[in-house]
């Protein structure tokens, strides 16, 4: 595992248990590719869940997130904006927010 994947794993770790105290989910059942439709988490309550992640990493997600279906997803998407954040860049006079590559 190299350093980045170390990163996104971390991420992931976090989210998982945000995933598991919010929707009162065991944390056995939020595998890295397990479907949020499946975990009876739709496109509204993905959306409500990324405020969230926003509040808990003190970080602004880009609206265009294009699809988030996995767990592994919402971690993808998070990672580059927190190390952004640790790294102090900026773009226009604010913090740098994620987008889905």
């Amino acid at each position: 595992m190299d350093y980045v994947e170390a990163k996104v794993g971390d991420t992931l770790s976090s989210i998982q248990s945000m995933l598991s105290k919010e929707y009162n989910l065991p944390i056995a059942r939020l595998g890295p590719e397990q479907a949020l439709a499946h975990l009876g988490i739709d496109s509204l309550t993905t959306s409500e869940f990324m405020f969230k992640l926003e509040e808990a990493f003190l970080i602004q997600l880009a609206d265009e997130r294009g699809e988030l279906t996995t767990v592994t997803d919402l971690a993808v998407l998070v990672d580059p904006v927190l190390q952004r954040k640790a790294d102090g860049v900026e773009l226009g006079g604010r913090l740098a927010s994620g987008g889905r590559h």
